[in-house]
């Protein structure tokens, strides 16, 4: 296929940013990826198992342990989605149809598995990636809905290395890439180049041998400048190509004005909108390529312990710094269980002298069982005897076990409750306290994770205006679960999803339905009061609204119709609804 001048000059671009990415970030990653083996359970070399041929070979791996614990705790306190305001011209009712949207779009894309994969990635080997993209409703409509898709390698990302924000929200450029057979890459795009060139860059990153085609989704940022003015109402406005008689007439028409700095100059600047563009590319050819909604570059990153040092980003998991003390933990079971297993065998302390003439049977005894063993007795010397193995092969195991806790200590596993173990404490709060304490050196992992979440909403939130942009109703999910539908785009509307600035927080703790457990336990403990009891009348419909017991919603409904007046007297209930005026 001829390509013009432009095709070419894009690729070969993208190809000189794939591969100063590559050369920045390959260094983590191969630590990385050898923590992640390691947690695996690949923690002897080829070296060490060769040493050791006719020995016991041992692995004891408490590091999947460690990792589910940590990640098990976050899941226990997910966090959840928060939308607001940022500027004037966004509504809370706005704000909190998006959020409604958002958690949505988590649902539908079972978000939460995808959290869990990454978290686990994060904490073993320091890093893990979701993306966030679009896809057609149905086969038949243009409309559009967006989606969370789960990047399934973590090491195929590569970022711009001049980002300087933790999430990469500065990010110029982005590739993540995988590998399809070539049969498949040439079904899907017949008339693409899959050959690899002469370019450095194609020899070092992107050629292989293995019948795969490697195709890489390519991200960059289009920066368009733009003017911007402020008004005394707070208002901004873009007036690129504008002229003066243009902001008379909003002036005029707002009963507002041009807002004056202390200097007395016009509050107005220059400032640029961020296009987001994106390519599927080899290194050979262009195969598609279109604009994609949002300000930023849709790849959320979460990272385990970040430091920036040599001018790296350097970042590891729990499984970085446990790796020696494992190691010795290993040798140490070993040996110990090699001692064990030949003590009936143990060496013979025996002189050259004594076992003269009855080499051969010396020589294997510890193969052949002997009636007895003949020696030669020598003036002075000792009698033959065996070394005592059982002491030491007792101080490796008790070392071993030592090692063992001071992973522990590294991980911020200290807490046996933490690890699911018995520990001493006797009541429920203690152990809470305790199992707290024992989380907050591997705490960072779960905020991390939660800023994370953060920054994909957001990612998400500055998505919705542009793939929702036609009068349609929108599917929402409230913060318990509830399912509604809300109009959007509509002029009669006071939803406006398309004007207006919002940002996204997270907010971590039980989730709802243990919330309405926990109201539901407390309401049944002040019906059990003596001055609770007098409003049992009261307190009992409220203990089955928030009770998820079988059958509380029923039993909800017998008690209002019950208190319900009959239709014929015209009388007032005692309790209307059911409830009493202002008990929600």
């Amino acid at each position: 296929m001829v390509k013009s001048e432009k095709s070419r000059k894009f690729l070969a671009e993208a190809l000189k940013r794939y591969g100063l990415g590559r050369d920045y970030i390959r260094p983590q990653y191969l630590k990385a990826i050898e923590d992640t083996r390691f947690a695996l359970g690949e923690q002897w070399g080829d070296n060490e198992k060769a040493q050791r041929i006719g020995r016991p070979c041992l692995t004891i791996n408490s590091q999947p342990q460690f990792v589910k614990s940590i990640v098990n705790e976050w899941r226990q306190q997910r966090p959840g989605i928060r939308v607001r305001p940022a500027d004037s011209a966004a509504t809370f009712e706005s704000a909190e149809v998006i959020a409604g949207m958002v958690r949505n779009i988590e649902t539908c894309s079972k978000a939460e598995s995808i959290y869990d994969g990454v978290l686990e990635n994060v904490v073993r080997s320091g890093v893990g990636y979701w993306k966030l993209k679009t896809k057609y409703v149905h086969e038949d409509t243009f409309n559009q809905e967006i989606e969370i898709k789960r990047i399934r390698d973590p090491f195929s990302v590569t970022f711009d290395p001049a980002a300087q924000e933790v999430l990469k929200s500065d990010a110029n450029w982005a590739f993540i890439e995988v590998e399809i057979p070539k049969e498949e890459f040439e079904a899907e795009w017949p008339d693409a180049a899959s050959g690899w060139g002469s370019n450095e860059y194609n020899k070092q990153q992107w050629h292989d041998d293995k019948g795969t085609v490697k195709i890489a989704e390519y991200y960059w940022v289009e920066k368009k400048e733009k003017t911007i003015i402020m008004f005394d109402n707070g208002d901004i406005m873009d007036i690129t190509g504008k002229g003066k008689d243009f902001i008379e007439a909003v002036e005029e028409e707002n009963g507002t004005k041009v807002k004056i700095d202390r200097a007395g100059k016009e509050m107005r600047r220059k400032s640029h909108e961020r296009v987001i563009h994106w390519a599927k590319i080899t290194a050979h050819d262009v195969l598609e390529e279109t604009i994609i909604p949002g300000d930023y570059i849709p790849i959320v990153p979460c990272y385990g312990d970040m430091v920036y040092a040599d001018g790296v980003d350097n970042f590891s998991g729990v499984v970085r710094y446990n790796k020696e003390p494992a190691r010795i933990v290993n040798y140490l079971f070993s040996e110990s269980v090699g001692a064990i297993a030949l003590s009936p065998r143990r060496p013979v302390m025996i002189t050259a002298e004594q076992k003269e003439g009855h080499e051969t049977q010396w020589n294997n005894w510890h193969q052949k069982n002997y009636g007895n063993l003949t020696y030669n007795h020598v003036e002075g010397h000792a009698l033959p005897r065996r070394m005592d193995a059982e002491t030491s092969a007792n101080a490796m195991i008790g070392a071993a076990l030592q090692f063992n806790e001071q992973m522990k200590e590294g991980t911020s596993m200290t807490n046996k409750a933490t690890l699911g173990q018995h520990s001493n404490e006797k009541s429920g709060v203690a152990i809470a306290e305790r199992k707290e304490q024992g989380q907050l050196g591997s705490f960072n992992y779960s905020d991390n994770m939660n800023q994370s979440i953060a920054y994909g909403g957001q990612i998400a939130v500055s998505m919705i205006p542009t793939v929702y942009d036609t009068q349609q109703i929108v599917r929402l999910l409230g913060e318990d679960n509830e399912v509604t539908g809300e109009m959007i785009n509509d002029i009669l509307s006071n939803i406006d999803i398309k004007n207006g600035k919002f940002e996204v927080t997270v907010e971590a703790g039980i989730s709802n339905a243990t919330k309405r457990q926990a109201s539901a336990e407390f309401i049944t403990s002040l019906m059990s009061d003596p001055v609770g009891q007098q409003y049992g009348q009261i307190l009992l419909p409220l203990a089955l609204k928030n009770s998820d017991a079988e059958g509380a919603k029923e039993a909800l409904e017998a008690i209002q119709k019950q208190m319900q007046p009959p239709a014929e007297t015209g009388g007032q209930p005692p309790l209307p609804g059911g409830l009493p005026p202002g008990i929600q």
